[in-house]
């Protein structure tokens, strides 16, 4: 399952991996990114993700962070019960501001019985009150559900 949005947040040109807090987020939810450690090489960080939608819900993610050590590129790997969350920022210049485009990949441990479970417990986690959203949630789930990882790892 690939969910693309696109965030409008404050980055540090010099060190773009390093930022810290999301000022606008589109589709109605707004999100701040607080970063909790980085490592000494600036690989891994552990951070807190917490998004507030225009309904009055409110989720909080919390998770180490793997970082691709690349300049126009972020990838943050979270580990959740039973999902692997991987997003990829790529960092873009437009009209003079720095955007990310965020992609958000979920891959699930269940098999076609339990595919829906997944999107349930991602639904449940991010508390979606947008039906048309839950809607395309549906639509891009892969037949036989959102598979494991090649290799049969399980994330806990």
């Amino acid at each position: 399952m690939l969910i693309e949005t696109r965030f409008l947040i404050d980055v540090d040109e010099r060190q773009p991996w390093r930022a810290i807090s999301t000022i606008e987020a589109m589709n109605s939810w707004n999100a701040f990114v607080r970063l909790k450690s980085l490592d000494a090489r600036g690989e891994a960080i552990s951070y807190q993700l917490t998004l507030n939608s225009v309904w009055g819900k409110r989720a909080e993610l919390l998770g180490v962070v793997e970082i691709e050590r690349n300049d126009q590129q972020v990838r943050l790997l979270c580990t959740l019960p039973g999902l692997r969350l991987s997003e990829v920022y790529a960092i873009k210049r437009l009209q003079g501001r720095l955007w990310l485009t965020h992609s958000l990949c979920v891959t699930g441990i269940f098999d076609r019985v339990f595919g829906w479970l997944v999107e349930r417990r991602l639904q449940q986690i991010i508390h979606l009150q947008n039906h048309a959203f839950g809607d395309f949630l549906s639509r891009t789930r892969k037949p036989g559900g959102l598979r494991s990882v090649p290799g049969g790892k399980h994330f806990q």
